[in-house]
């Protein structure tokens, strides 16, 4: 439209502020009204002279423009205007024909303008020199300017626009030198400028054409680029590959005389007094790079490319964990002062990252934010080196392979043909890291064996296993057939005698279970198990063991008979402090009760942290905090009961102990299904004695004003905030980011160890005067 291209010609006349300038103001056009998204462009093509409306007072913004419209334009911002001789509009599209411009386009001159001729049209205008009228000759003559006090002529469209000029390079160098981060610069090529070699900086307004993909990929690539001097510094403003590249996984060949280069039965031209080097043969793919003749000047084999790829897969302050180059995860220092990020969208500080993001190492301190890609898993070939996804081969050299959670797993690649998997790859185009989804068949899954039935009767282990019951780390029983082929080796482990046992297991393609085994190998010793630092777990023989931030606990108990699982918080677990699994009585198997010996084991991720804990009804002060949803109510069975928020469960607890209170928060231990509440914490006068303002929240740190001094307390990721209306009684589970200067709370319990808060109230709602 005729608004559309009032902004690309005001853009291209290096304009752009004076539209955001005139946004706002009255335009001289009727129909162009005041506050359109085009009233500034077309305000600023007025004022440059670039644009004369349709008559009648009118600019006619919506309108399809036309070719005689746009050259008419282009020409004016060369600087040509109506003392042109002829008529318009053929004077200004004779002259346009006299400078090239419509060299590339084959246009009518009062059709339509297309998007794209527009481009061609505009892009060969960009390159043509300015010109100015000369009244007294009447004519037009080259536009001089003065610069560093020297007269310059043949100055372009885009000289004069953007007050650059251009070095053509015939490959560029990689970037890799971080100037700044700060102001987010870096250095790229050393190039001549005048008389010495300068060295260019990128920012964060340096832009590259469509066909060079981003900063890091034009390596090799040739072209020009367009800079700016600020401040005796040189910045590139506009990167223009002219290049292109071909890949083969045919290595190519000169032939005798030197004049071709030959990938199979395919030959090309090359450049005058061109080499072919040598090339890394193993695993490779070669990338042919071309001018704009059609002529190779350069190949090389992507093997010998170095730069490697990560996933994030934790960020704590300014430490990451990265998942790559046949490690589980490494642990980096990424400050963000020190280090930049580069996206499509420009440079980031690390610290704007976040799990599960792909980067890819182009030195210590730069990064580039890169695209996983998804696609079927087909086969592998090569003894299991390559890889076939969405129908490309990839090289498997040091991949690692972890679930959706990021931790390493063990399925075998065999188990993943067929399905969808996400990879990232590295600058040579090996497989860095693959993520296999929840359904893939293969992957290791966890649960408690709760029951089980055979083809003779309902007596478990009767006769031949048919299905067994596992409740599972979603919190569900699921009933699993056995695969036939395996049934009796996974019989053996899936029987009756396991009852309440913490088994790990893989699954067929059908959803039948086709491997089972005990989690047996990392066994607390008997006793007490102690809770350290609200991180670790300690057993008699004093082996201290991190408890993952994404590990799945089960303890197991019995209800009637039935092996009964919950499934515990490892905040809940960790707050609780010390406790001792113990004896479940009363399992009914095969009809009869049996008890299942206290015992807590576990399995470990990748890094030696627990990923799976299961245990016995644990027994104990394991303090636990929650708030109650709804009034105590009685059962059929005249069972005192409860429930808390952001639980399903129902609690039985002891009347003749002390009461829950519907919408307080309490203190409570816990054995299986049963509570028994330690305290009660209500609103009102109990809680506002010993309430008081947030002076301060750090990272890690809140401080408070209490009676007009100021008490810091540490809080972690295990610290658990409930958000109240003191006014209401009204709570909810929250986290430590609702804790804001000028809100009330309490502490209602710290760690003893380590003295971070296990638990506090936050009132985000009212106002409290504390007593003294």
């Amino acid at each position: 439209t005729r608004a559309e291209f009032a902004k690309i010609a005001v853009t291209a006349a290096g304009s752009a502020d004076t539209a955001t300038m005139l946004e706002k103001a009255a335009s001289s056009f009727k129909d162009v009204k005041a506050g359109a998204w085009y009233t500034g462009w077309i305000n600023a093509a007025e004022a440059l002279g670039l644009v004369q409306g349709v008559g009648n007072g009118n600019y006619n913004p919506n309108a399809t423009i036309t070719n005689q419209e746009v050259v008419t334009v282009l020409m004016r911002m060369l600087g040509y205007n109506d003392n042109l001789p002829g008529n318009w509009p053929v004077n200004y599209v004779t002259q346009a024909n006299k400078e090239n411009i419509l060299d590339r386009v084959a246009i009518v001159a009062a059709a339509p303008a297309t998007r794209g001729d527009v481009v061609v049209m505009l892009d060969d205008a960009l390159d043509t020199e300015m010109v100015t009228y000369d009244k007294d000759t009447n004519e037009f003559v080259m536009k001089q300017i003065t610069k560093g006090g020297d007269q310059l002529t043949e100055i372009t469209l885009l000289d004069d626009s953007f007050d650059g000029s251009f070095v053509e390079i015939t490959g560029f160098d990689r970037v890799d030198d971080v100037r700044d981060a700060a102001k987010q610069t870096l250095n790229w090529e050393e190039v001549k400028i005048g008389e010495k070699k300068e060295t260019l900086i990128i920012d964060d307004k340096t832009e590259v054409s469509y066909n060079g993909g981003s900063l890091f990929s034009l390596q090799g690539h040739a072209g020009k680029v367009y800079f700016v001097e600020e401040d005796d510094k040189y910045y590139a403003r506009f990167i223009e590959v002219e290049s292109y590249t071909k890949t083969t996984s045919t290595e190519p060949e000169q032939d005798k005389v030197g004049a071709k280069v030959e990938v199979g039965k395919t030959k090309y031209n090359v450049v005058k007094d061109f080499e072919l080097g040598d090339l890394t043969k193993k695993n490779s793919k070669y990338i042919m790079y071309f001018n704009e003749d059609d002529q190779i000047y350069n190949v090389i084999a992507d093997a010998d490319l170095a730069e490697k790829s990560y996933i994030v897969k934790s960020v704590k302050g300014s430490t990451f964990k990265l998942i790559g180059e046949g490690k589980p995860s490494t642990s980096v220092t990424l400050n963000d002062d020190d280090v930049l990020v580069y996206t499509e969208d420009g440079f980031i500080a690390p610290s704007e990252l976040k799990a599960g993001d792909a980067i890819q190492e182009i030195e210590t301190d730069l990064y580039v934010k890169i695209d996983t890609a998804t696609g079927e898993l087909t086969k592998t070939t090569d003894g299991g080196k390559k890889a076939t996804i969405g129908g490309t081969s990839y090289v498997l050299n040091d991949y690692v392979k972890v679930d959706t959670d990021l931790e390493k797993t063990d399925t075998e690649i065999s188990d993943v043909y067929g399905s969808e998997v996400t990879y990232v790859l590295n600058k040579d185009n090996t497989v860095a890291v693959m993520i296999l989804g929840d359904d893939i068949t293969g992957t290791t899954l966890y649960g408690v064996i709760t029951g089980g039935s055979s083809t003779s009767d309902d007596d478990w282990n009767a006769g031949e296993l048919s299905n067994v019951k596992i409740f599972t780390a979603e919190g569900t029983t699921v009933t699993y057939a056995i695969d036939e082929d395996e049934k009796e080796d996974v019989a053996a482990t899936l029987r009756a005698a396991n009852m309440g046992k913490l088994v790990e297991y893989k699954l067929n393609k059908d959803g039948e279970i086709k491997e089972a085994e005990l989690v047996d190998d990392h066994r607390f010793a008997a006793g007490e198990i102690e809770v350290k630092n609200n991180k670790y777990l300690v057993d008699t023989q004093d082996k201290s063991v991190a408890l993952a931030s994404n590990a799945v606990i089960f303890e197991v108990g019995v209800d009637d008979g039935d092996v009964d699982v919950t499934l515990v918080t490892r905040s809940a677990l960790l707050s609780g402090g010390d406790f001792t699994p113990t004896k479940v009585e009363g399992v009914e198997i095969k009809g009869d009760p049996t008890d299942i010996p206290a015992y807590a084991v576990y399995d470990t991720n990748s890094t030696g942290g627990i990923k799976v804990l299961a245990y016995t009804d644990a027994n104990g002060e394991n303090y636990l905090y929650g708030v109650v949803d709804g009034k105590p109510f009685e059962n059929a069975d005249s069972d005192y009961n409860v429930m808390l928020v952001g639980d399903d469960t129902v609690y039985e607890y002891d009347e003749d102990a002390m009461v829950p209170v519907d919408g307080a928060l309490i203190q409570y231990t816990k054995s299986g299904d049963t509570i028994e509440v330690k305290a009660v914490f209500e609103s009102g006068d109990d809680i506002e004695q010993k309430i008081y303002e947030v002076v301060g929240v750090t990272d890690g740190l809140i401080t408070f004003d209490v009676n007009g001094t100021e008490k810091n307390y540490m809080t972690d990721d295990d610290t658990i905030v409930y958000v109240m209306n003191g006014t209401t009684g009204d709570y909810e589970l929250g986290s430590v980011e609702d804790v804001v200067d000028g809100s009330f709370g309490r502490v209602v319990a710290m760690d003893e160890d380590d003295e971070y808060i296990d638990c506090m109230l936050i009132d985000e709602y009212n106002e409290y005067t504390p007593a003294e």
